[in-house]
This record gives structure tokens, C-alpha cells and sequence, in this order.
């Protein structure tokens, strides 16, 4: 399992479509589509630069991605914005 820096995943997401809620000690980050919010979001700590497996275990199962490659894909930006709105709709995820 690969492990990602916070930035690298903040940087990655923000061009996928993710736009960042501040918090206080955490970054949130709410994926619009048609720029519209959705339910797929996730956070990150300012405090820690980089989390842990299972909190990256989490962050993927919170971005309705099954497997650990789909989330390299998209962190690495393999998978594009269109491939993962492509991917939601296709398990219903998205509408």
C-alpha cells in the first residue's frame, strides 16, 4: 500500500473536483458536481504530514473507491476528473 503525503492528496483531489471546507484542525474536502456539493467528502490533518494506513484505508473507502489501486489512480492522476465521475455513475454512486 502506498502512503501519500497530505498535500499530494489535497493537491490531487482539488483537481478532481474537490473543493476545501476549513476547519480548525482538520481540512475537509466536499466533491461538487455540477457545482453542486455532493456527499462524497473527506478530511485531512494539518497537524500530521502524512496519515497512517488505516486512515488512508478510510480516506478511500470516504471517496467510494473499493480497492487501493482505484485510489492511486486517482491520487497519482491516472484517473482523471472524467474518469471518476465516470466511475460514480457507473456504481451508482452519482446520478
Amino acid at each position: 500500500m502506498k502512503v501519500y503525503k497530505n498535500d499530494k492528496i489535497q493537491k490531487s483531489l482539488k483537481r478532481k473536483g474537490f473543493c476545501e471546507d476549513p476547519g480548525k484542525d482538520h481540512v475537509f474536502l466536499v466533491f461538487y458536481y455540477d457545482e453542486k456539493p455532493t456527499n462524497i467528502r473527506t478530511k485531512l490533518s494539518r497537524g500530521k504530514s502524512e496519515p497512517g494506513k488505516d486512515i488512508m484505508v478510510k480516506i478511500r473507502k470516504q471517496l467510494k473507491l473499493n480497492i487501493q489501486y482505484d485510489f492511486e489512480k486517482l491520487i497519482d492522476c491516472s484517473m482523471s476528473k472524467e474518469d471518476y465521475i465516470q466511475f460514480l455513475r457507473k456504481n451508482n454512486i452519482l446520478e
